[in-house]
């Protein structure tokens, strides 16, 4: 019978000492954990031998690597390589689950839908003056992170991106003549981001394309009443712009995000847009 007992608490020692996470600091520390939630810059983990304490948190820097229960392992801050993991041989469905719930730094690209107003700027050759009159329309984004570094633990702040933004409803001078009608560009930019304590999120971009202005020439006009025109341009597209996550998803990273943006249109034929857009992404 006391045979059967050490059999019996030998197995459960063991059972105990497999079902734990160990965590390994940089200072080649380690602690025996459950571990509760990884983000881009904490660990939160329990005490193993104390799980109905406090929750406590690692900065991930502090981390070399973690080996979970299940026999994965997943490497930080190791110098030279990126952030790894080796999976064991047989894992159950239940362990595979959990591995894709595990968050990266990874971002992904977006699309931002949004209207405009603006103040279309036109210079006057006659009288040597700036006009502006108010527009309206609306704008596209595509939007792209480049890949973080090698070994990175922090989130990508820069990428590139392309917009489409039309605007409809001004006069433009073409030829010498007042034409009524719509103005479209269509530009290519680099942006960068800053966050500001995790409540929003500045940003700035520059970049550069190309515009076109389709127009119906006044019925007034004495030498082309009704005639259609169109004219292309070229020049530069800067921006600010300030965002916030409206919703985010299981793993914390946003799925949707509101931004208030100021552009400036700055083109060729001496005529430019500035003015305020709002746009949402999903």
């Amino acid at each position: 019978m006391k045979k059967l007992y050490v059999l019996f608490f030998t197995l459960l020692t063991a059972y105990a000492l497999q079902a734990q996470d160990l965590i390994t600091k940089t200072d080649k520390t380690e602690i025996k954990a459950l571990v509760t939630e990884i983000t881009d810059e904490t660990i939160k983990y329990k005490l193993f031998d104390f799980q109905g304490g406090p929750v406590h948190n690692l900065k991930r820097v502090e981390v070399q690597k973690i080996v979970y229960s299940n026999g994965r392992e997943e490497k930080f801050n190791v110098s030279g390589a990126a952030p790894a993991s080796t999976e064991p041989k047989e894992s159950s469905l239940l362990d595979n689950l959990a591995d894709k719930a595990q968050p990266t730094t990874e971002k992904p690209g977006r699309t931002f839908i949004g209207v405009t107003f603006s103040r279309h700027l036109t210079f006057s050759t006659d009288s040597y003056d700036f006009e502006t009159k108010p527009i309206f329309g609306f704008n596209v984004l595509l939007e792209k992170y480049f890949q973080p570094k090698q070994g990175s633990t922090k989130g990508p702040s820069m990428g590139y991106g392309v917009a489409s933004t039309n605007y409809f409803g001004y006069s433009e001078p073409i030829d010498e003549e007042i034409y009524t009608g719509s103005r479209h560009y269509l530009t290519g930019y680099l942006f960068k981001e800053l966050s500001v304590k995790k409540i929003v999120t500045l940003g700035g971009l520059a970049g550069g394309g190309m515009c076109y202005t389709r127009g119906k020439a006044d019925e007034n006009n004495e030498v082309n009443p009704g005639e259609t025109a169109g004219v292309f341009g070229g020049g530069a597209h800067l921006g600010v712009f300030a965002q916030r996550a409206l919703t985010t998803g299981a793993s914390g990273k946003p799925t949707s995000l509101v931004r208030l943006g100021y552009d400036m249109f700055l083109m060729s034929n001496a005529n430019g847009t500035l003015g305020a857009n709002l746009s949402i992404s999903f």
